[in-house]
Protein backbone atom coordinates (compact mmCIF):
# COMPACT_ATOMS: atom_id res chain seq x y z
CA UNK A 1 0.00 0.00 0.00
CA UNK A 2 1.54 3.47 -0.96
CA UNK A 3 1.43 6.02 1.39
CA UNK A 4 0.83 9.83 0.69
CA UNK A 5 1.05 13.19 2.67
CA UNK A 6 -1.48 15.61 1.90
CA UNK A 7 -0.44 19.61 1.84
CA UNK A 8 -2.03 22.24 1.30
CA UNK A 9 -0.97 25.80 -0.05
CA UNK A 10 -3.27 29.00 -0.15
CA UNK A 11 -2.64 29.95 -3.73
CA UNK A 12 -2.53 26.64 -5.36
CA UNK A 13 -4.25 24.19 -3.19
CA UNK A 14 -4.12 20.75 -1.95
CA UNK A 15 -1.46 18.14 -3.15
CA UNK A 16 -0.50 14.77 -2.75
CA UNK A 17 2.64 13.55 -2.03
CA UNK A 18 3.86 9.90 -2.25
CA UNK A 19 6.53 9.12 0.93
CA UNK A 20 9.17 6.96 -0.04
CA UNK A 21 12.18 6.09 -2.68
CA UNK A 22 11.88 7.51 -6.40
CA UNK A 23 13.31 5.00 -8.76
CA UNK A 24 13.04 7.58 -11.82
CA UNK A 25 15.07 10.13 -9.47
CA UNK A 26 17.54 7.38 -9.32
CA UNK A 27 17.68 6.64 -12.77
CA UNK A 28 17.21 10.03 -14.82
CA UNK A 29 18.55 12.35 -12.11
CA UNK A 30 19.26 15.57 -14.32
CA UNK A 31 16.01 14.72 -15.94
CA UNK A 32 13.65 14.41 -13.69
CA UNK A 33 14.66 17.24 -11.71
CA UNK A 34 13.90 19.27 -14.23
CA UNK A 35 10.71 17.85 -15.36
CA UNK A 36 9.49 18.86 -11.76
CA UNK A 37 11.23 22.02 -11.45
CA UNK A 38 13.75 21.49 -8.89
CA UNK A 39 15.97 23.68 -10.52
CA UNK A 40 18.74 23.77 -7.37
CA UNK A 41 19.04 19.55 -7.44
CA UNK A 42 19.67 20.28 -11.24
CA UNK A 43 22.16 22.87 -10.20
CA UNK A 44 24.05 20.52 -7.34
CA UNK A 45 23.84 17.52 -9.25
CA UNK A 46 25.48 18.99 -13.48
CA UNK A 47 28.55 20.64 -11.37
Amino acid sequence: MKTFNMFHHPHHGHKAVKVGFSWPGFFFGIIWAAIKGLWWLVGCLSA
